[in-house]
């Protein structure tokens, strides 16, 4: 069987910069690696370290989609020109060439409703893989979704909300949950010698918040909470994570949260996926403190819950 998983156009695969959906997706290729039963072509966006990570894989080809630099840099210009310009459009008519000239069993669409308008004419089965609360009834929709056969979504609070819509059938609306990516052999850092380096004592408890420093995402909010606690015990907060995956530059809310941090709130900026074992392994508490938009299901949670580790978390979404 020949499958095309299409990404969202984010972030690269492999998931050389992060991405929960990017290591979703990786997790899957690995998997794959391991018999190698099926023909796999991932399509996304590209990246030079990703492109020599690409050359482990035997059994899944990787297509790399370069950015139209130009298109970008002048993309508010040319919607004021046109305001039905596609933000997705050099993607979407890369990948009309594409599926022109490659055929397929079946094509998966990560987490980008709008990229289906490439599939208008591709003979055989689509499915949307749905991660976030983007297609609800406050969505309007391009028409293109009437191409979807199916619809899997990490959760049932976003089958709901795919439903709520009224637009799709509930039939081809499917729940795949989300999963623990943590590889389980990872790990390979002493935890003693991990809460040396971080100024952790054993008296410490430690809270861990692992993401994005972003304001939808409530960090702000947990600095301020844990001000509270760092005043009746010995305790101590990791946040792991940059501005935007990767991104480890400064922003001024970034700046904000670290003014409000006591000396007992360590950032550590963004850590690869492949480390993320070692912290969960050195601290008491995960918290997830999610404001101003619905969870889909986060990974942080799931990952947390098979760690053994108790959980913290807002009444957001999928979490609950």
């Amino acid at each position: 069987m020949k499958i095309a998983i299409v990404t969202s156009m984010a972030l690269p695969l492999p998931a050389v910069k992060g991405g929960g959906v990017e290591w979703l997706i990786q997790s899957i290729v690995d998997e794959h690696e391991k018999n190698g039963k099926l023909d796999f072509t991932v399509l996304g966006i590209y990246d030079e370290k990703a492109e020599i990570e690409s050359k482990k894989y035997e059994h899944t080809k990787f297509v790399f989609i370069k950015r139209d630099k130009f298109f970008y840099k002048y993309y508010g210009y040319l919607k004021k020109l046109n305001k039905n310009l596609d933000y997705f459009l050099p993607y979407i008519s890369y990948l009309k060439k594409h599926f022109k000239k490659e055929k397929y069993d079946k094509v998966i669409v990560e987490n980008n409703i709008y990229l289906f308008k490439a599939l208008k004419d591709v003979p055989c089965e689509l499915i949307f893989h749905l991660h976030n609360d983007t297609v609800n009834q406050n969505t309007v929709l391009p028409g293109d979704y009437k191409l979807i056969d199916r619809v899997f979504c990490v959760s049932s609070f976003i089958r709901s909300r795919v439903i709520s819509t009224g637009l799709f059938d509930e039939n081809i609306v499917k729940v795949l949950p989300n999963c623990d990516c943590i590889e389980k052999n990872g790990g390979a850092v002493d935890a003693e010698q991990l809460r040396k380096e971080y100024g952790i004592t054993k008296e410490d408890v430690v809270f861990l918040y692992s993401g994005r420093i972003i304001r939808e995402k409530g960090v702000y909010e947990l600095i301020k909470a844990f001000s509270q606690i760092e005043k009746n015990c010995s305790a101590k907060l990791l946040v792991v994570g940059g501005i935007n995956y990767s991104n480890n530059r400064a922003s001024d809310y970034l700046n904000k949260v670290r003014e409000a941090a006591s000396e007992n709130v360590i950032f550590t900026g963004y850590v690869d996926y492949s480390r993320m074992k070692d912290f969960y392994g050195i601290c008491d508490v995960v918290v997830i403190p999610t404001l101003y938009f619905e969870d889909a299901a986060p990974l942080v949670a799931i990952e947390a819950m098979t760690s053994g580790l108790p959980v913290i978390a807002a009444d957001s979404g999928g979490i609950w």
